[in-house]
């Protein structure tokens, strides 16, 4: 009988547990990530402009940009997305061509300092050159993390580059001519 007392009494005692571990678990909750803005900006437009990509016949886009790290952070990944959207008067369509760039900093990329980036925007056709759209704009988003891995993301830039598509536009007509 007493074997039988002596066995309930281990068993109670493995199915309490550690006391100590049960109130570890509760305060290491994780919380959820949260996306802060990402404050980066361009200091400088170096280049700019469209061209005929001879190789493969269609239309390019190319930039070449100064940025500011103005978000307080260390960054030390960040990727910068950049389309152009291209609107017609007469038909509702919103033709896009984008670019990804992806960067790795070791060390980060420190608050205040400039790095350059260059884009080519691929892929449009260049027989859009032969309409007049109401509006081409470039659109420049970022997203980052920082050496402690919290998250940023921001749409920091929308330019008109109407003037680069007109002028791109009157020069390849004159030497289609």
């Amino acid at each position: 009988m007493k074997s039988i007392y002596l066995s309930l009494f281990i068993i109670f005692l493995f199915s309490c547990g550690n006391p100590e571990s049960s109130e570890k678990e509760k305060t290491t909750e994780t919380k959820p990530s949260t996306t802060q803005k990402l404050n980066i900006e361009v200091a400088e437009i170096i280049s700019h402009g469209f061209y005929i990509n001879k190789f493969y016949n269609h239309l390019d886009y190319n930039i070449k940009v100064k940025l500011i790290n103005k978000s307080g952070y260390k960054l030390t990944q960040v990727v910068l997305y950049n389309k152009i959207n291209i609107s017609f008067p007469k038909k509702p369509l919103n033709l896009t061509g984008g670019s990804n760039r992806s960067s790795q900093f070791d060390p980060p990329w420190l608050p205040n300092d400039t790095i350059n980036f260059d884009f080519d925007l691929t892929n449009i056709n260049p027989d859009y050159l032969d309409y007049n759209p109401d509006t081409v704009n470039l659109f420049m988003e970022a997203r980052g993390n920082d050496i402690i891995g919290n998250d940023f993301s921001e749409t920091y830039a929308i330019y008109n580059i109407m003037d680069d598509w007109a002028g791109f536009q009157k020069t390849y007509k004159n030497k289609q001519n």
